[in-house]
């Protein structure tokens, strides 16, 4: 028997309005995304989710194993740390605004040298354009390599300035045309989305629905009743290519996932760290399409990956034309995927989604249609990487085959985690793996739902 699909799950709760009935939908639908961007597979064994067990998101006990990995003695606290010494809403981060790239500051970390030293004045901002430029290229997409170079670019301006009082216009000058060019405005907006993500999964507040030895599922509803949020932390019995590879092949994720009717790339402009996509999927009583730019972030320090889902994205490509009768969901989702580590295999993974219910829903009927499905989410998500690690899979082989090398990234992921402790479900550590030694602080973006920005 295949594992259960969120799509065939019917609503204890009849909602009579159309707006209510769309609003419920959302809730299914954001449901399935979790299945397609944490894809599903179809299972031939649907694996068991444990018995309940109690444990802690967030230990402490883990600040230890990233001392050493990223984060400079001394550096400055993390992404909304001690250093703004103010704290918000969960959720309502300040919109990032493009144009205020002059108030972002780099955070150096205290014993790095910087190469933009050697560089002449009138020489760092070309040969910083440059570099970035490389990096945020489409096959390669690495936005933090990207922020450290521009970082490195502003510091060194800056010192120079401090150091001499003559030239400080002339330098002002090259910082101000750093910080407008177009490499800055994007690597600093994809740095926005990075931190308000990373910190997303960290919110306080949650209820835990279900909990086990290998999974634990938590609700949050947002202070309007106008969207919610829940949080899946999970085992997977798997190393991390295998678990990325049914949502990573396109073309066979309606394999993977019989809920999804098509999948396809939307544009030619796609890479493993940057695509847009659409999925088309009957949710209850609509039609339901989702149409989602990912971006995903590799760490070779600590060893994760972290992956932003959005349905609000820029650029040349743009969502098609919305047909009639379609449900088009918002969607914002983090997932925080964390290899083993110690040479054992498997992977744990953190997902946040974030949906928007177009009206208010009760919350107790949130906790309801949750507490019902909790399970079977776990279960999707454990069963994903199974169908990819039987040998003569289509899975298996695109792995094997590895035409753009992407798999291969994700192995040497892995091995920088074989060298650190092991990450379990009650080993998950805090914000500090995501500090980096050198660092933009664009203001975060606000990824709530569009309706609920600009409320507190």
């Amino acid at each position: 028997s295949s594992a259960p699909t969120h799509a065939h799950h019917r609503i204890p709760w009849r909602p009579k309005s159309r707006e209510l009935r769309e609003g419920a939908v959302s809730v299914f639908a954001m449901g399935n995304a979790s299945c397609c961007v944490l894809p599903v597979a179809g299972t031939e064994a649907e694996a068991a989710v444990g018995s309940p067990k109690a444990s802690v998101f967030a230990p402490e006990d883990l600040r230890e194993v990233g001392s050493d990995s990223g984060k400079a003695e001394g550096a400055e606290p993390g992404p909304h740390g001690d250093d703004n010494g103010d704290t918000q809403e969960p959720g309502a981060q300040a919109e990032s605004n493009p144009d205020e790239g002059e108030k972002e500051e780099p955070t150096p970390r205290g014993d790095a040298s910087n190469p933009f030293d050697e560089i002449a004045d009138d020489k760092v901002v070309e040969a910083a354009v440059e570099k970035a430029g490389g990096l945020m290229a489409l096959e390669r997409y690495d936005v933090r390599q990207a922020e450290a170079v521009l970082a490195q670019a502003v510091a060194s301006l800056e010192a120079r300035a401090a150091a001499d009082v003559a030239s400080q216009k002339l330098v002002d000058e090259h910082l101000a045309a750093l910080r407008q060019s177009d490499i800055f405005q994007e690597v600093s907006q994809r740095v926005s989305h990075f931190d308000a993500a990373v910190e997303s999964v960290y919110t306080e507040g949650f209820k835990t629905l279900f909990e086990s030895d290998v999974g634990r599922f938590e609700l949050r509803v947002a202070p309007d009743g106008r969207w919610f949020e829940y949080r899946m932390t999970v085992e997977v019995d798997a190393p991390l290519a295998e678990s990325l590879s049914t949502g990573h092949e396109m073309d066979l994720v309606p394999q993977a996932q019989p809920s999804v009717s098509s999948a396809y790339f939307l544009g030619d402009k796609n890479s493993g760290s940057n695509f847009k996509f659409v999925f088309l999927m009957p949710v209850l009583f609509l039609k339901t399409e989702l149409v989602l730019e990912i971006i995903r972030h590799q760490d070779r320090k600590f060893g994760y990956l972290v992956e932003i889902a959005r349905s609000e994205f820029g650029g040349d490509v743009q969502p098609p034309a919305k047909r009639w009768g379609v449900l088009r969901p918002w969607v914002c989702n983090t997932n925080v995927w964390i290899p083993r580590g110690n040479g054992q295999r498997g992977t744990t993974i953190v997902q946040l989604n974030r949906v928007d219910c177009t009206t208010t829903v009760p919350a107790w009927v949130l906790n309801f249609l949750f507490k019902t499905m909790a399970t079977t989410f776990v279960n999707d998500l454990r069963s994903s990487a199974v169908k990819a690690l039987q040998k003569g899979s289509p899975w298996s082989e695109r792995i094997s085959e590895d035409k753009r090398g992407f798999y291969k990234e994700m192995r040497q992921v892995e091995a920088v985690a074989d060298a650190r402790s092991e990450v379990r479900l009650d080993t998950v550590p805090g914000r500090e793996i995501f500090d980096r030694p050198w660092r933009l602080r664009p203001p975060p973006a606000d990824l709530r739902p569009p309706a609920s920005r600009g409320r507190s």
